[in-house]
């Protein structure tokens, strides 16, 4: 007879096996305060927790509230908060809180556990397993220790292998490691604290690979998600893996990067700042300039899209002055040349919003400069033909709301023009047909102003019908689903103003 609580599909004859499973709360919350008991209005919240990252393991239960009873009442200093801080930081090992138990339950391995540490080392001894299983294990417990489908454990651990996976997984829970139920499975917080930290050297080695899938899977085409449609199921454990790994470096700075661009294009500003500060700390932290210097930007842009202008502001500024400083020291780096002429976009179209025009005109202006430069040095370059473009647009906004209308149409016909060229030679992309529907706005704004309305109304309908393929195309963008809803409502002014109420009623 066998009988353990972390061992499942074991027999041949699954019927005889009977599973044992974790406390239920209460009697979980019975069994701690057997051992240790705190009157305090916060111990309720603090065992709640407790109880939680442990997964009401029994064994777990009674070794840390004995040493709770040990190191605290007038033999030491140690409370329920302390010790869950420590936990936390440090995992399970308990180093001098460690206490004295002398117990032969330990047999079986031929070896006598001393303390309780001892204990829940010999209790989670992943040397026990074989290479393979073991590094499988590693990997699985990079991802936060929630449940995973088998569709993202496959997109993740192994994509070409899919049988393979399963049964390493199949294995792994009926050796207790992992709980496994339908097509999903989970790792306990105590075992993955464990393994993580017993693989401490090779976790980068071990979690490359998945970083390098996440990186596919929120890749990003300019300022579009790619795969938004199926990234839903990914994005919300991508930090977890990144904690997990517990290092910096270009691969995951590219991921919060791209991560960023998701949250922003499905709407969910509050995850997009913590992902551009989270890539911010990632890339200080590895050195990169450059990458401090984006993640500056992108929480400049989210303020603004919050309507925090002043926030926004600050954050475009020190994005500005970053890029400044690696253009001055690497003048011929193209990169940061580019970066310091989207700083200045970024800049000028903040002081816009803020109603500082002339001095938003300056920064467009100096945009413009770079961006001419850029394009002319590298004609076959089409993110530098892009950006030349979006200038264009920058000036002509500004000058319309300068009154300058004469002078805002010019730039307006040349950002449609060579947002048509980009269009017609990359049908497939886009941020370009999504700006050459913006440029047809643009002008067809323009010749409103200017008193041509049939002319408006053709661009405005070149406009609808771009819109309409990128909403169609992709739903889940809140940002296309918006100028769409923008672009009927030009076509329902336009027929107004010609007089004609019905139409403009239906738009």
């Amino acid at each position: 007879m066998l009988i353990t609580s972390r061992c499942a599909g074991v027999l041949t004859d699954a019927g005889a096996e009977y599973p044992i499973r974790s406390l239920p709360p209460d009697e979980a919350k019975q069994l701690f305060r057997s051992h240790y008991d705190e009157k305090t209005p916060a111990f309720e919240a603090l065992l709640d927790r407790f109880l939680l990252a442990v997964g009401h393991n029994t064994l777990c239960i009674e070794v840390f509230s004995k040493t709770l009873r040990e190191g605290s009442g007038g033999w030491g200093n140690l409370d329920f908060e302390k010790l869950l801080q420590k936990l936390e930081v440090n995992g399970l090992k308990l180093g001098a809180d460690s206490f004295e138990i002398k117990t032969h339950w330990t047999q079986n391995l031929r070896s006598e556990a001393a303390n309780s540490d001892q204990i829940i080392q010999a209790l989670y001894d992943v040397s026990r397993l074989t290479d393979e299983a073991g590094e499988l294990l590693a990997r699985f417990c990079l991802l936060p220790a929630a449940s995973h489908e088998a569709a993202v454990l496959i997109a993740l651990l192994a994509p070409d292998d899919k049988q393979g996976l399963k049964r390493g997984l199949d294995q792994l829970a009926q050796k207790g490691w992992l709980s496994a139920e339908a097509n999903t499975y989970r790792v306990s917080p105590v075992v993955q604290k464990i393994v993580l930290h017993q693989y401490a050297d090779r976790r980068w080695a071990l979690g490359e690979d998945l970083v390098a899938r996440l990186n596919g899977i929120f890749e990003t085409e300019g300022r579009h998600s790619k795969n938004i449609e199926t990234a839903k199921p990914f994005a919300e454990l991508a930090p977890g893996l990144v904690d997990n790994l517990a290092t910096a470096n270009p691969g995951i700075i590219m991921l919060f990067d791209r991560l960023w661009v998701y949250h922003t294009a499905t709407g969910n500003l509050a995850k997009a700042i913590q992902t551009a500060e989270k890539m911010g700390e990632i890339s200080n932290n590895y050195g990169d300039k450059n990458g401090l210097a984006i993640s500056y930007s992108k929480l400049g842009e989210t303020h603004r899209a919050l309507g925090n202008l002043p926030k926004a502001l600050t954050f475009f500024e020190a994005y500005n002055r970053l890029e400044k400083d690696l253009h001055d020291s690497y003048p011929q780096n193209v990169s940061f040349k580019n970066g310091l002429a989207i700083s200045y976009e970024n800049l000028g179209s903040t002081h816009t919003a803020l109603g500082n025009l002339p001095k938003a005109l300056t920064f467009f202006e100096e945009r413009s400069r770079l961006g001419k430069e850029l394009h002319e040095s590298y004609p076959q370059n089409v993110s530098f033909k892009n950006g030349l473009a979006i200038s264009y647009s920058k000036l002509g906004e500004t000058h319309t709301a300068l009154g300058n209308l004469p002078k805002a149409l010019t730039f307006f016909e040349a950002y449609n023009r060579l947002e048509k060229e980009l269009h017609d030679s990359y049908p497939q992309n886009v941020d370009f047909k999504n700006n050459l529907a913006i440029s047809y706005s643009k002008l067809g704004e323009t010749h409103t102003a200017l008193g041509n309305l049939p002319k408006a109304l053709g661009f405005f309908e070149k406009d609808i019908e771009l819109s309409k393929e990128l909403h169609d195309s992709y739903p889940q963008n809140v940002d296309f689903r918006n100028n769409l809803a923008i672009s009927y409502s030009k076509l329902g002014e336009t027929q107004t103003a010609l007089g004609n109420l019905p139409k403009a009623l239906t738009f």
